[in-house]
């Protein structure tokens, strides 16, 4: 019966110190880091090159740009669009309008370059031309252009080359091939 007691005893032990052991790997697991934490090194390697850190002023720019003689004239081009009549509602979004002149000028040649787009409207047709030109007192416009696209009867009766002269102050353009 002491044997008995003995061995008891020493299982009761092994129970106990199995618990303890699970609950300090518990703890321990519990307190290691997820991510690992990288410091910047507070020292330059060895053999690397040591610099002296000096500290720049506060209104010093952050760099210095030397501007080329292309850049010092900038090439923007300017947007100039102008409308016709409106047409009758139920209309195709893509052309709402009789005509449309919409132009693009370059500011250091003067040059225009753009579309003007005809629309018989309702339902006889379209026209539309890529034009270039320039303008001689800002209001009246000198454009050459070429049939380049459209549809319907206007497409088929619109010559395929035209001269187009548009007062910017008036709106009037001549020929307008959908009045």
């Amino acid at each position: 019966m002491a044997r008995n007691r003995m061995l008891s005893q020493r299982s009761w032990l092994f129970f106990v110190l199995s618990i303890f052991t699970f609950l300090v790997l518990v703890s321990v697991s519990c307190n290691i880091p997820t991510k690992a934490t990288i410091e910047a090194p507070k020292e330059a390697p060895q053999g690397a090159p040591q610099e002296p850190q000096q500290e720049a002023p506060k209104d010093a720019p952050v760099a210095t740009v030397e501007v080329q003689s292309s850049q010092a004239q900038p090439s923007v081009n300017v947007a100039r669009d102008y409308y016709g009549p409106a047409c009758d509602s139920g209309e195709e979004e893509g052309a709402p309008y009789h005509w449309s002149v919409e132009l693009l000028e370059d500011p250091a040649t003067g040059k225009l370059e753009g579309t003007i787009k005809f629309h018989a409207c309702p339902g006889g047709g379209r026209a539309v031309y890529r034009v270039s030109g320039s303008t001689d007192n800002g209001t009246i416009l000198t454009l050459a252009g070429k049939k380049v696209s459209g549809g319907g009867d206007l497409f088929d009766t619109a010559p395929v080359q035209e001269t187009f002269t548009f007062d910017s102050s008036s709106g009037a353009l001549s020929p307008n091939l959908a009045p």
